[in-house]
This record gives C-alpha cells, structure tokens and sequence, in this order.
C-alpha cells in the first residue's frame, strides 16, 4: 500500500519512477570498479570499523532476541558486503597486472 501511494505521489509530481530501484539497470562493470576503487580507501575501512564497533557496543547491551538477532545479522551484512568488495578490488588488481604483463 505505501508502495503504490508513492509511486502515485511520484507521478503525480511528474518525477520518474522508481527505475533507481531496478537491478537490471545497473551496470555491473561501473559497480564493480567503484567497489574495487573504494576498498583501499581509508575512510572505508574506518567506515567499517567504526560500523562494526557500534554493532558490538549494541550486541553487548543487553536487549531481546529480536534485537539481538537483527544486530547479528547487520554484523554477517557488514562482513558480507566487506567481502564483496574485497573480491572485487583483487579481480581489478588481477586484471592489471594481467594488462601489465602482457605489455
């Protein structure tokens, strides 16, 4: 319900749908080189850090088992989504040294 009420106000205000959403819009090749462009950068990894300390601080306050296991399942995400990104930034590396050698 709240999908469609948007999606009206949307067109309504002649604004384009939600094609941002779409994951067969989006070019894997320009994901996959912002991910592996952004995995050396300091700032991410402090991101992460700082991300992964305030799930901990969360886990060990003592809360329900909802809580709980929704804090556990950001920590899997946020280890996941480091992963990602990691295996991206070794495939452009392999890929360049491949360029570099064959040169």
């Amino acid at each position: 319900m709240r999908f469609l009420l948007v999606k009206i106000l949307f067109h309504l205000l002649n604004l384009p749908h939600f094609t941002f959403f779409d994951k067969d819009n989006v070019d894997k090749d320009n994901l996959l080189n912002w991910m592996a462009n952004t995995y050396p950068l300091p700032e991410f990894k402090n991101y992460v850090k700082r991300r992964d300390l305030e799930i901990l601080q969360h886990l060990g306050s003592g809360q329900n088992k909802n809580a709980y296991l929704l804090s556990v399942g950001e920590r899997i995400n946020l280890g996941v989504m480091m992963g990602d990104f990691k295996k991206a930034y070794l495939k452009l590396e392999k890929e360049n040294n491949l360029r570099k050698t064959k040169k």
